[in-house]
């Protein structure tokens, strides 16, 4: 959410793609296209890895348009939403699809046409018109009217929303085999495990080296700096695997895809996938990237007090107890907001907002003590040091030295400052009622 702009990046995106060279070999389709865009997967901006991966995903729409599988599936769009294993080994890849409008029907009429003898000759009849080779990859093919209950119940995970997914061996064992022949090239050839190793003369600490940040770029919460005591005893932040490595190991050591970040933010994100698809098959990110600057929110106001309006003098007593709370601003683009529930940090729901960023109001009211802990009489004292012992003292003089000493407070640079975001959005609004 808060860009990372080190004036090193450049330094260190020249030594990565100096380290990495081994392209993978050209084995199929697949390991053919990434091969080619190899040097975009190991540099490419954010934007670039987008690309290539709606470009491998057009490989899969093209080798399935050569393959024996349903005509309703051929020529929709089509992703990777999940990887099966066993054992530790790849078995199976999930795909999928934009749902064909015959399944669509017959979803809708399990869900709205069920009940009566008439209603199940309804649903029937939809299930009619799904083409054998579709039953046949759903599993439904010896579906009846006796079976239509249980199926309805079983598959209710499956029928939300307006895709379908379906494992590759279901369409084509061959298909299948090809993708996993991938996924197990990209293993060895985009190896983050090795990249971690210490001994490299380019690795994991040398990179954070270059690029981490002060504070994590996700939460504004953590520290995230390189400790170096001696060559053999080192500690750095966690890198996160932005698009997740699990489901797409081609951007496993992308440069761009490696986010320093705390380990709170790396794990609660956990293997969450970013990519968002359209209604086209266009692709997106569903959370603030920091290596984009249309994401950071440095200077976008996130955080509002809910307290109301002629409450908030009250805040500006020392003796007060009455509790900030904390909102999110209305309005803010499902970007933002996702990623503040992703990573747990702010949802809004019924009772207030949620989250770790709705109990840091005592940090909040710590900075505003360095105005409310001054007495009148001591701001008193202050604007006579400056507009001299005969000068008339006004409520305009000590109102304006309380904005002062506030604006002292307020952080000049949020990401670089541990909650540096919440307080210059609150304490900036904070700062509004006292002119």
């Amino acid at each position: 959410m808060f860009l990372i702009n080190n004036a090193t990046i450049i330094d260190a995106i020249k030594k990565h793609k100096a380290h990495f060279n081994q392209r993978p070999s050209q084995i199929n389709i697949y390991t053919v296209y990434l091969s080619r865009n190899f040097e975009e997967i190991i540099t490419g901006t954010p934007e670039t890895l987008l690309k290539i991966l709606n470009g491998f995903f057009d490989k899969i729409k093209d080798d399935l348009v050569s393959l024996p599988i349903s005509d309703q599936l051929k020529h929709k769009y089509v992703h990777i939403s999940g990887i099966k294993k066993k054992s530790g080994k790849i078995i199976d890849v999930e795909l999928t699809f934009e749902c064909p409008i015959s399944l669509r029907s017959f979803w809708d009429a399990l869900d709205n046409h069920l009940g009566t003898n008439a209603n199940i000759d309804y649903a029937i009849q939809a299930l009619d018109n799904i083409d054998y080779q579709l039953k046949c990859h759903l599993d439904i093919h010896t579906l009846n009217r006796q079976k239509l209950s249980e199926y309805k119940r079983k598959s209710k995970n499956l029928r939300s929303g307006k895709t379908v997914t379906i494992l590759a061996s279901k369409l084509n064992p061959y298909l299948n085999e090809r993708l996993i022949t991938c996924y197990v090239e990209c293993k060895a050839v985009f190896d983050y495990d090795l990249f971690r190793e210490k001994s490299l003369e380019w690795c994991a600490y040398s990179l954070t080296k270059y690029v981490a940040p002060r504070i994590c770029p996700y939460c504004n919460r953590n520290f995230t700096p390189v400790v170096v005591i001696d060559k053999n005893d080192e500690a750095r932040p966690e890198l996160d695997h932005f698009i997740p490595k699990s489901l797409f190991p081609m951007f496993a050591v992308s440069f761009y895809n490696l986010i320093p970040a705390c380990h709170n933010c790396n794990h609660t994100k956990g293997n969450y996938n970013v990519i968002n698809i359209d209604a086209r098959g266009n692709l997106s990110y569903n959370i603030s990237h920091p290596y984009l600057v249309e994401d950071d929110l440095s200077e976008r106001k996130v955080f509002t007090i809910k307290n109301k309006a002629q409450d908030i003098g009250i805040f500006f007593d020392y003796n007060s107890q009455e509790k900030l709370q904390i909102a999110l601003e209305p309005n803010l683009p499902f970007k933002v907001t996702n990623s503040l529930s992703i990573y747990k940090l702010a949802v809004a729901t019924e009772n207030g907002l949620e989250g770790y960023y709705s109990h840091h109001d005592k940090e909040l009211i710590t900075s505003l003590n360095m105005v409310r802990k001054y007495p009148d009489t001591a701001i008193e004292s202050i604007v006579k040091l400056f507009k001299g012992e005969q000068q008339i003292i006004t409520p305009q003089s000590i109102g304006n030295l309380k904005r002062s000493l506030l604006q002292m407070v307020i952080p000049e640079n949020a990401k670089e400052e541990t909650l540096g975001k919440l307080k210059k959005d609150i304490l900036t609004e904070l700062l509004m009622h006292l002119i």
